[in-house]
């Protein structure tokens, strides 16, 4: 199937927000602007929401409704335009072009994208790249223990589930993934497990291959991860089970040059249930601006910008998405 570029958005007419629920899958991704906008896969469905900062607050929309959404998982790509929502269901990995438009997200028709093995589904996790020629390529599993390639470009969708290996050990199943844009052309992965265990990869998108596999070793178990470029650097944010928030910069980790540090949650939530998703990007095109994290804990998801100071996350004033009223 070729890369339908030329979608145009729906036309629906701009109605009240959907109510989403808590959140079992969160993204957000970072516009040319600096804007955040956030995806989220719930017991209802697939969801996007854009424009989330005052005054222009956004309004979630609805992008699929999937069989079985506690296994599936929804992933963002915005560069380059348009821009790409794709998410897991029991037929396979569907994806509809995105346009963005003031507080309101343009979607074209879905599309399949990539179909599982007999008797499989397109399960958790699930991550996307947009490729500098306007196509896509998709990391995502039928059994969370092996990663396969599905790539839409100009000519064509490339036919078949190409490996993707990982440092995976005996019976280790994958329990997150992430990506970040690091230049135009490369790009990190960032595996969470069934153990525990925090693996990072350098991805080069001229190719669709990782690099190898290393351990960022965090200090408490993680229950949620994400990868994000901050002013250029690769870093990875942790969230534990106690709610503690934790990141480390990617590379220098890889040396043995740095260590994890501690991330202080707001005070407008530092009493708010520990998060059990997170999301984060930075701001490839203007990597002086901040970029965006989203917690979602019990009945409620905030999104906050966050900056580098002296190689240590700092979080800003955070912004209320989805409080469950």
């Amino acid at each position: 199937m070729a890369a339908a570029a030329d979608d145009e958005p729906d036309s629906e007419p701009r109605g009240p927000s959907e109510e989403p629920g808590p959140p079992t899958t969160l993204r957000v991704t970072v516009r040319p602007d600096g804007g955040p906008v956030l995806a989220a896969v719930t017991a209802s469905g697939v969801f996007v929401i854009d424009g989330v900062q005052a005054p222009a607050r956004g309004r979630w929309r609805r992008v699929a409704t999937v069989r079985a959404p506690l296994s599936r998982d929804v992933a963002l790509a915005l560069e380059p335009a348009p821009g790409f929502v794709v998410w897991t269901d029991h037929d396979g990995v569907r994806g509809r072009a995105l346009r963005l438009h003031g507080a309101r997200p343009g979607l074209g028709d879905p599309r399949l994208l990539a179909i599982p093995p007999a008797d499989g589904q397109a399960r958790y996790p699930v991550v996307a790249f947009g490729h500098p020629d306007g196509g896509l390529c998709v990391l995502w599993t039928s059994d969370r223990m092996n990663l396969a390639l599905a790539e839409e470009r100009a000519w064509g969708t490339v036919q078949g589930a190409v490996p993707v290996p990982w440092a995976r050990d005996d019976g280790e199943k994958l329990a997150g993934l992430d990506c970040c844009r690091q230049t135009s052309r490369t790009g990190w992965l960032l595996c969470r497990t069934d153990r525990g265990r925090l693996l990072a990869a350098r991805w080069d998108l001229t190719v669709n291959e990782c690099g190898g596999w290393f351990d960022l070793n965090p200090p408490a178990v993680p229950v949620a991860a994400a990868v994000a470029c901050l002013r250029t650097a690769p870093f990875a944010i942790a969230a534990t089970a106690g709610g503690q928030l934790l990141s480390v910069d990617v590379r220098a980790a890889a040396d043995g040059r740095t260590q994890w540090h501690s991330v202080d949650r707001p005070q407008q939530i530092r009493h708010q249930p520990p998060a059990r998703v997170l999301a984060a990007d930075g701001p490839r095109e203007r990597p002086e601006d901040p970029g965006w994290l989203a917690l979602a804990g019990n009945g409620s998801v905030w999104a906050m910008p966050v900056t580098l100071a002296d190689g240590i996350v700092e979080c800003g004033t955070p912004v209320p998405v989805w409080t469950g009223e």
